[in-house]
């Protein structure tokens, strides 16, 4: 499987999900409000989604977990990453994979292994 569920977390607890695409390693930009709607979209072939705002408006720091099932409390989040994201256009607006983030951040960026 190329693609699978993963999370965004935000500091405040709130958790939407998204497609994480794990050839190229990189996160899907949409977010969803549940692990079905987010299944349903992929099932559709990703259809282009609407963002009425501009980037940068109201992000907020999330942490990307590319597999949701790695969420828990005995589980490890390996390969998570910090990013941006905004709840009102239900999107990613920072780093989509580890890499970009190491690249945005410097040197500075860490990941749980």
């Amino acid at each position: 499987m190329t693609k699978q569920i993963g999370a965004a977390l935000f500091e405040d607890g709130t958790k939407l999900y998204l497609i994480y695409d794990t050839v190229s390693d990189l996160a899907m930009p949409p977010l969803f409000f549940t692990e079905y709607a987010a299944k349903s979209w992929l099932a559709a072939g990703m259809p282009e989604k609407d963002v009425t705002s501009g980037v940068g408006v109201q992000d907020m720091p999330v942490t990307i977990v590319p597999d949701v099932n790695d969420i828990g409390e005995n589980a490890n989040p390996t390969g998570s990453f910090a990013s941006t994201a905004s709840r009102k256009d239900m999107r990613l607006t920072g780093p989509r994979s580890f890499m970009e983030m190491v690249y945005v951040n410097g040197a500075t960026a860490s990941r749980v292994f």
